[in-house]
């Protein structure tokens, strides 16, 4: 809209939008309008142009200031560390990985062909076998966290891939061998909707694990999906930040606390936590946590993102089934499309093992984990 004002004269729009959620509520909400007058500001362009044809050199800097700061930089420049080479569609020098390790950043390629070499995948005879792999896993990872910081972060997964391995780690078999007194819990992603749902990703690990082992409820971190989902996002993200001391903005070279474990699935479209083919939150690398419409399930997902599950010390994929088999080959071994493929946004700065069972590696190449 376009309106013609005069000084001193105002106007208040008002509108109503669609509150999120599945019923069709509304809300109020204001507009703005801000009048601006031509001629108050100056283009800087015009400034600089002005300022020449006037003769007021104020905002130039002489060629003796120049001179004097180029011989500061230069200096800097001629001990400056030397480019390193690599071949085009690799991951690039080894060098760059320390510097993201360094921030608790993490990129992806859009170019690259192959997962990181860091990437060791596992197959495992049958779904059985792939839990208990995975029990294995967890109960070491957890005690060598205790041992070397006092604790252990664990981010959790949703679906029906993990429930059995819930219910392993349940038992007295799994259970003995974790202090789960030292165990801070949260999850990948939540769907929106109360916890006693049945879709409730909480739910269901409350119900296969946490009301049978003695983990503080203090330390049970959820995603509160009753909430509007974006308010449930951005306290979700705080509710992290003060468990890893990590504040919004880092300075200088500090690095981002990580988690110690992160479990995740992959849909056979190629999703992985709450990160969906065509969505945006693939993308995101400044917030942790996003909300997002999901159509193709027609429901509202809370997600963590790629910058946060990437920072973490250790990575886990679950994959089962024959169902899974042609999307895993796709996403181990075809070409890098995160934007169709999101499970390929997860490139941790630390370890990533692919715990798949025999079924689900029916596509893979014979040296693909040591098959």
């Amino acid at each position: 809209m376009r309106f013609r004002l005069q000084p001193e004269v105002a106007i208040g729009l008002g509108a109503r939008v669609l509150k999120p959620g599945d019923r069709m509520d509304s809300q109020p909400t204001e507009l703005a309008v801000v009048h601006h007058p031509a001629g108050d500001e100056m283009d800087p362009y015009e400034r600089l142009l002005g300022d020449a044809m006037a003769g007021d050199a104020t905002l130039f800097a002489r060629q003796d200031e120049v001179e004097a700061a180029w011989a500061i930089v230069q200096p800097i420049l001629d001990g400056a560390t030397p480019a390193y080479e690599y071949e085009p569609g690799s991951w690039g020098p080894s060098q760059a990985d320390a510097l993201t390790r360094d921030v608790g950043a993490g990129t992806y390629p859009h170019d690259a062909t192959r997962m990181s070499d860091r990437t060791h995948t596992v197959v495992l005879p049958d779904a059985a076998a792939l839990m208990d792999a995975a029990a294995e896993h967890l109960v070491t990872r957890a005690a060598t966290a205790i041992r070397s910081s006092g604790r252990f972060v664990v981010a959790l997964t949703g679906g029906a891939t993990p429930k059995p391995l819930y219910e392993s780690l349940a038992s007295p078999r799994y259970a003995d061998r974790i202090d789960w007194s030292r165990v801070h819990v949260f999850w990948g992603d939540e769907r929106c909707v109360p916890p006693t749902d049945h879709a409730s990703n909480y739910r269901m690990t409350r119900e296969t694990l946490l009301d049978h082992v003695p983990v503080s409820a203090a330390a049970v971190h959820r995603i509160h999906g009753e909430d509007p989902p974006t308010v449930a996002a951005a306290a979700y993200e705080a509710d992290l930040r003060r468990l890893f001391s990590t504040p919004r903005v880092l300075r200088g070279r500090r690095r981002m606390r990580a988690s110690d474990l992160v479990l995740l699935g992959m849909g056979d479209n190629g999703h992985t936590a709450s990160l969906f083919p065509g969505l945006t939150a693939v993308h995101e690398r400044r917030r942790w946590v996003v909300a997002e419409y999901v159509a193709e399930v027609s429901m509202w997902r809370v997600t963590l993102t790629p910058p946060v599950i990437n920072a973490a010390a250790d990575v886990v994929f679950l994959v089962s089934g024959s169902g899974k088999a042609a999307m895993l080959h796709r996403v181990l071994e075809g070409p890098r499309r995160p934007d169709a493929l999101p499970v390929q946004a997860i490139v941790p700065n630390g370890g990533c093992t692919w715990l798949v069972d025999a079924a689900a590696a029916t596509e893979l190449r014979p040296s693909q984990g040591g098959r």
